[in-house]
């Protein structure tokens, strides 16, 4: 507890990516996180589920996509690497490198 309460007092980076200006700090790192995590879940779940109808995955998978688009401005955070790795960052982007759908592991 003591070593987020620490890392929360690091200063937000500032990344632009496009046209918007997007903040990353240790509270907005875990939240992108939980919601990678529970994106690709579902993903995982809708696949076993229904492995020959792509129309009924296809939306989870736009989500983890757009959740590893959401990780972007960790790379103008190198600050923050620490944490992503405490919090399993690595393991769920190593595991999403193995995703059938080969664009979501390029994403990765």
């Amino acid at each position: 507890a003591s070593r987020r309460r620490k890392a929360s007092a690091t200063a937000p980076s500032t990344a632009t990516f496009g046209d918007q200006r997007v903040r990353m700090d240790p509270d907005t790192l875990a939240a992108a996180l939980q919601a990678l995590e529970r994106a690709a879940s579902r993903n995982q779940l809708q696949r076993a589920r229904y492995p020959d109808e792509p129309s009924q995955f296809v939306s989870s998978e736009v989500e983890v996509d757009e959740k590893i688009q959401g990780l972007h401005p960790l790379a103008a955070s190198p600050e923050l690497f620490p944490q992503f790795v405490e919090l399993g960052g690595v393991q769920t982007l190593l595991g999403l490198l193995s995703h059938q759908n080969v664009d979501l592991s390029i994403a990765a």
